[in-house]
């Protein structure tokens, strides 16, 4: 995957909400918001057991 690709994809992540950005610098450092993704996860099972 190219540097650009990347950069798309942690975007579209970060604008749902499920990545958190901290810039230090000219570097920027993503993580996963774990209690969004969690509660995902728990929406989707509530869902499916209808």
């Amino acid at each position: 995957m190219t540097r650009p690709q990347v950069s798309r994809h942690l975007r579209v992540l970060r604008d749902l909400g499920l990545a958190r950005v901290e810039r230090s610098g000219r570097y920027a450092h993503y993580r996963l918001d774990l209690a969004v993704v969690g509660r995902i996860g728990h929406d989707l099972a509530t869902a499916l057991q209808f």
